[in-house]
């Protein structure tokens, strides 16, 4: 299974609609890749072959009634049929089209710059704004969700254990 870089990266569009990938992820996402509204308001950019697990994934999912009829049709609707759309990459300028009506779905219309979030599935391309705000929104299920877990060791503690 391919293993994606993560991590989040600042970036521009341009006057054609076109963002600029981060040189640190073009050699990961170089050659077609897909384009679609994500699940949250932002615009992913899928592999090919993540596109084709996430897929997979929808339809497992509902085969096995992990989501419901609704749901299926919902997220077919937003992500695999209305938006989606195959793109290559220019590989000298590391820049990808952006369909409009992808941008306004994350509310990138009328923005130049925009923050991209590397995950272990797709890029997510995101209003910076709205990025922050949706953390900000979300801040007390991270709370939770890290006291359930533990923290992350501190410089200190992880040279004490290994002392």
């Amino acid at each position: 299974m391919l293993k994606l870089p993560s991590g989040t990266y600042e970036s521009t569009f341009d006057d054609k609609n076109r963002v600029i990938i981060p040189a640190a992820l073009r050699e990961c996402y170089k050659g077609k890749l897909v384009v679609t509204q994500g699940n949250l308001l932002c615009v992913c950019v899928f592999l090919p072959e993540k596109w084709k697990e996430y897929q997979d994934k929808v339809q497992k999912a509902f085969d096995i009634k992990e989501i419901d009829y609704q749901q299926y049709k919902l997220i077919k609707h937003v992500q695999i049929y209305a938006a989606r759309e195959d793109i290559e990459i220019d590989q000298k300028t590391g820049r990808i089209p952006i369909a409009p009506a992808v941008r306004n779905w994350a509310h990138l219309k009328d923005k130049k710059d925009c923050t991209i979030i590397s995950t272990d599935e797709c890029l997510e391309i995101w209003d910076t704004e709205n990025y922050y705000d949706y953390l900000k929104t979300n801040w007390d299920f991270i709370q939770d969700a890290a006291n359930k877990i533990g923290s992350l060791p501190s410089a200190g503690e992880s040279k004490r254990k290994d002392a």
